[in-house]
């Protein structure tokens, strides 16, 4: 029988999940049973991907792919254990698919459900840390600061005000 997303058995026959954190309940409910999902997302963006297994045999994988056709989209695909998460940076404005199965494909049935959600992570980095600024000379300033850790940072904006006359009566 299935979930209430079959039949999701390969990557043409994906279902579509929302990346706004909604969790989908999902079963291998037979042994080599794959379920594919796929979502849109936004060049730049970066999405959480996370798969709760709830079922006492459910011990799901999960890879990501830029196409159907494609390979994978992720160096962190194959990904599995009692809570999987991804947090991945998509590359472009496209369609995505994961592909998710259990560890050993021959376990399937009614205690190997899961949850799967995407979230997109609308959180600005945070700042960089340990900002510093030095006189070069008298047209030029060095600047250094420790980066963000997190991976979303695309670029940095400097700016400076002041009068540029230091010492000046």
């Amino acid at each position: 029988v299935g979930d209430a997303f079959e039949i999701d058995n390969t990557c043409a026959s994906a279902v579509e999940i929302t990346t706004n954190g909604l969790q989908q309940t999902r079963t291998f409910h037979s042994a080599n049973d794959r379920d594919w999902v796929k979502f849109k997302a936004q060049a730049f963006q970066t999405y959480s991907i996370d798969v709760n297994n709830l079922g006492a045999k459910a011990d799901a994988t999960l890879e990501l792919y830029d196409k159907c056709d494609g390979t994978a989209a992720s160096q962190n695909n194959g990904s599995f254990g009692s809570e999987v998460h991804l947090d991945w940076n998509s590359p472009g404005t496209a369609t995505y698919f994961l592909k998710l199965q259990q560890f050993d494909p021959a376990i399937a049935g009614s205690d190997t459900n899961y949850q799967l959600s995407i979230t997109i992570d609308n959180t600005p980095p945070s700042a960089p840390r340990s900002v510093r600024c030095i006189s070069i000379d008298n047209t030029r300033l060095g600047l250094q600061w420790q980066r963000s850790p997190e991976y979303d940072v695309n670029r940095y904006r400097i700016s400076y005000s002041g009068s540029g006359i230091a010492g000046s009566d």
